[in-house]
């Protein structure tokens, strides 16, 4: 153990001399943590929507108040002048705005309900109808019930004195509501890291983190046994016994896991991918242990550092086409199932699809 030690100490000081080691340790937590921050400010700024309450009409209140408890992709800010809102819209502060009208519970009502809300947009803007829908679904939720009976009378076709007819339909609607009896959608969006609730996803890199810092800790260890190969080619292990020489190449990749492993952990935490230090950690270990071993042996059964070197980028491209970083292949192309279980980074991916 004693040994051990002296040589990880020695070799790990010598691996840092390399000056894109502790440049590249350092930089990608930094390029992670700036990348997090532009990202999420934004998909904050990228959708904002402007609410103006013109007169003091309670659906316009129920309405305004429920838009900016709204927890999704859309973000809704009420405004005190019309005007100002006018002018944020103009100037693409906001993608669009709504105007709520002093008698919108009297045009919710009607049957023909046209022109009850004036909606300011941006010419460009191509997603307003699904903030309109938000907003429809809103004001459905509150004036639902009344909607449903003025339209009944309207059909003329029921005896509105029974009222049976309002009494099931209020339950119909109390169903669609409340209750999971009726059709609903919901969407999730699925990755490496497995299902996630769109909300949830707001303000994360959708760039496969996990996937590329992985390959990363991965090339780490095949660095560590290049270098090895080309000290030995060198003569600096011309004195040292053949026990130690095999320490020496499994030393060498592992210490440079180590680093790009914890360079891993650090970079999933600040870009809001982590799973918790009782799940990644565990998986990092074997993820440092597997590439380490497989660098080791690699450098045995390719002796020379330039053949060594040459096979990096092959190693490198088949992880990104095979391992599930950016898609899963395996998932559409039946031998890629097999193809990806040659790339140690699978291993490590594969626990948190």
């Amino acid at each position: 153990m004693r040994n051990f030690i002296i040589w990880f100490s020695i070799i790990g000081k010598h691996l840092l001399k390399n000056p894109l080691i502790p440049v590249f340790v350092v930089l990608i937590p930094i390029i992670c943590a700036v990348s997090t921050i532009y990202h999420k400010n934004d998909v904050q700024s990228a959708y904002r929507a402007g609410i103006y309450i013109d007169g003091n009409d309670h659906v316009s209140r129920e309405l305004a108040d429920a838009l900016l408890k709204y927890d999704g992709s859309y973000e809704f800010i009420e405004y005190n002048d019309a005007d100002d809102l006018y002018k944020d819209v103009k100037n693409s502060y906001l993608i669009s705005g709504f105007i709520f009208p002093d008698n919108l519970s009297i045009k919710a009502a009607d049957v023909n309900c046209e022109d009850a809300i004036l909606v300011i947009q941006q010419p460009s803007n191509s997603i307003q109808g699904s903030i309109n829908e938000i907003v429809y679904s809103e004001l459905i939720a509150i004036e639902g019930r009344t909607i449903i009976t003025k339209h009944i009378e309207s059909l003329g076709l029921f005896n509105m004195a029974d009222t049976e007819y309002t009494d099931r339909l209020m339950d119909y609607y109390s169903r669609y509501l409340d209750s999971d009896v009726t059709f609903h959608l919901l969407y999730k969006t699925y990755g490496i890291n497995g299902i996630q609730e769109s909300n949830d996803s707001i303000g994360k890199i959708t760039f496969p983190v996990r996937g590329i810092l992985a390959i990363l800790v991965y090339l780490s260890a095949l660095y560590g046994a290049v270098t090895y190969m080309k000290d030995v080619e060198y003569g600096s292990f011309a004195a040292v016994t053949g026990s130690r020489k095999i320490l020496c190449r499994f030393i060498y990749p592992l210490i440079s896991s180590i680093l790009f492993g914890v360079m891993t952990l650090i970079s999933l935490v600040i870009s809001g991918n982590s799973s918790g230090i009782w799940i990644e950690l565990p998986a990092m270990l074997m993820l440092i242990a597997l590439s380490s071993i497989f660098a080791a042996v690699f450098s045995l059964i390719v002796r020379h550092s330039r053949i060594f070197t040459v096979c990096i980028p092959m190693l490198l491209l088949g992880s990104l086409i095979f391992c599930p970083v950016f898609i899963n292949a395996g998932s559409y192309i039946p031998a890629a199932r097999f193809a990806e279980k040659l790339f140690v980074p699978y291993y490590y991916l594969e626990l948190f699809m």
